[in-house]
């Protein structure tokens, strides 16, 4: 048995703990993550000496585009539907047409893998860049064709790798270490429209000290641009929008989700901003939902719920107003409670109008609020630590 498969087996195992919904804020505070043992772990005693190296290098290089040769992916066994949507490309699986690339993470966080969705091909196979780091969160730019992913050290020392797909289907790889360097655990993370800026969102992994803290930085240099902090809710989804604003998925330590827009024009450097003061609530999701986000442009919450702890729904809701567009279940529960497979959105286009989901093994393709039944390349996993971060799309 190799190490793939004695992953997937632990998959199984351990499917009924990764796939219940996220605690609250105030409990994570009084949780050690596992990903902490893990990454403490593979350090050794070199790594503040990497880390040092790390913040004096910026560097490009070009990654063959050849699958790993340990690698493998999971096929989806759900049937396909009789017929999709030609939005949904022309290729073997269907997939957005400019955007099919996903960015996985492995398990061990060891290893990334770039895949085209629309035929299931590895275009590269990427290991963190620094001794004794391993990947923590991906995220993508709504052009579907930049990535960034987040590596960390044991003690949440950050850097981050940028990734761009170029015709023909080339990956290019940047190491963008931050200054002054990040730290905390990542909660959330996104990627400016045009692939300059990323935004953070962490929280001090012992819990103590400020809650929550998002963090901007400029990806050509790694300078931060712009940090608020709050003490009371934490951002569990990030979205960049129109007019110089990001969206929030903010929980409070209450447990209630709502959503609200983040000024970043009162943007000061290093010097630390008020997150409530400078950002307003769009919309109060109903009770229940345990995970919302605002898309690109602005006009919908995207909020998941399952609703008497039963089957999964997403809720499409205008951000204007507040009326809800759409419930469409994703799942059941079985498909919640037993799959080791992500149950939630994969990929949303600007407006929020044209989906893809999954939940266990159900995964659909949903336009206005209309689902079809789908067969993707691959059933993307749950995350091992964390309901998000995985995978970027």
């Amino acid at each position: 048995m190799n190490d793939e498969q004695l992953r997937e087996r632990f998959e199984q195992w351990a499917a009924p703990l990764r796939m219940t919904p996220p605690p609250l804020v105030t409990q994570l505070h009084r949780r050690s993550r596992r990903r902490t043992t893990r990454l403490a772990t593979a350090a050794s005693s070199a790594l503040a000496t990497a880390a040092l190296a790390c913040a004096a290098v910026i560097a490009i290089v070009l990654v063959t585009a050849q699958p790993h040769p340990g690698s493998t992916l999971t096929p989806n066994t759900t049937p396909a539907p009789a017929s999709v949507s030609s939005f949904w490309g022309h290729g073997r699986y269907p997939a957005p047409p400019h955007s099919p690339y996903l960015i996985r993470i492995m398990h061990s966080g060891n290893d990334a893998q770039l895949i085209d969705m629309s035929n299931r091909s590895v275009l590269a196979t990427l290991q963190p860049t620094q001794l004794g780091y391993s990947y923590a969160w991906a995220a993508a730019a709504t052009s579907g064709r930049v990535f960034v992913l987040a590596e960390q050290s044991a003690t949440y020392a950050t850097i981050f790798t940028e990734l761009a797909v170029s015709a023909p289907d080339k990956p290019i790889i940047g190491v963008t270490p931050m200054r002054p360097r990040l730290t905390g655990q990542i909660y959330a993370m996104a990627v400016s429209p045009d692939g300059a800026e990323v935004a953070v969102s962490t929280e001090p992994p012992d819990g103590i000290g400020t809650a929550s803290r998002i963090s901007v930085y400029d990806l050509s240099t790694g300078a931060l641009t712009g940090t608020w902090t709050a003490r009371d809710g934490t951002a569990l989804s990030l979205t960049f929008v129109p007019g110089d604003r990001l969206g929030l998925g903010w929980q409070g330590s209450n447990g209630g989700q709502t959503v609200r827009i983040l000024n970043l024009a009162t943007a000061s450097g290093t010097a630390a901003q008020s997150l409530l003061a400078d950002s307003r609530q769009v919309v109060g999701t109903p009770a229940g939902f345990y995970s919302a986000a605002l898309t690109a442009q602005a006009t919908r919450v995207l909020a998941l719920a399952v609703p008497g702890g039963k089957a999964p729904v997403l809720e499409e809701i205008a951000a204007a107003s507040g009326k809800v567009l759409a419930t469409i279940p994703i799942g059941t529960a079985n498909d919640l409670q037993q799959s080791p497979s992500y149950c939630g959105i994969l990929w949303a286009d600007p407006t929020g109008t044209r989906l893809i989901t999954q939940c266990g093994n159900r995964q659909l393709l949903v336009t206005n609020g209309v689902a079809t039944p789908a067969r993707l390349a691959l059933s993307v996993p749950a995350a091992p630590v964390g309901w998000l971060g995985t995978f970027a799309w």
